[in-house]
């Protein structure tokens, strides 16, 4: 087998090594966490199922069952829906 490293440069090269392999798993990490994730992840998180929306977006209004039916249809189609009120939306505010 190999001898151990008994060199000053030899033990200073070692903790170079094993530093930049840790920096890099890190990195990688801190990747994974920024572009890993769906855009839409956690969107749905405390919507109100139950609870119907009158919602408008580039000047259209629309009727979603729920808050959550909005979301889901922003995260599905890319739209960004807004709610103008909480009803139908031939009901006025």
């Amino acid at each position: 087998m190999f001898a151990p490293c008994k060199a000053p440069w030899c033990r200073l090269a070692i903790w170079l090594i094993v530093g930049v392999i840790v920096l890099l798993l890190v990195l990688v990490l801190i990747a994974l966490a920024i572009f890993g994730s769906h855009p839409c992840a956690g969107a749905l998180d405390g919507c109100d199922a139950f609870k119907a929306i009158c919602a408008s977006y580039n000047g259209d209004h629309q009727f979603f069952y729920s808050h959550c039916d909005m979301l889901r249809e922003n995260c599905l189609t890319g739209s960004d829906w807004q709610r103008d009120h909480y009803n139908h939306c031939n009901v006025n505010h």
